[in-house]
């Protein structure tokens, strides 16, 4: 085998055991919409594993997903 051969063969065999494993991995990969205590901000946290990463999504998302109550909208 030349080094191009043996490029692809390790290619394939490494996306092969990857994509076996995506059985194993329920909940592992996952997205969570939050919202922000007391204020109208939201973001999804994309979850790998333990890590994740946080985008903030928009002002007229935030109005729909975190209503602020009545109470916490006086208190301003």
């Amino acid at each position: 085998m030349n080094s191009t051969q043996t490029l692809l063969t390790s290619l394939i065999l490494g996306s092969s055991l990857a994509l076996a494993g995506c059985g194993t991995l329920k909940g592992q990969f996952e997205n969570v919409p939050s919202c922000a205590i007391g204020e109208q901000k939201a973001y999804v946290i994309s979850l790998y594993g333990p890590l994740g990463i946080g985008s903030k999504l928009t002002d007229a998302s935030a109005k729909v997903m975190c209503p602020i109550p009545a109470a916490a909208g006086n208190s301003k």
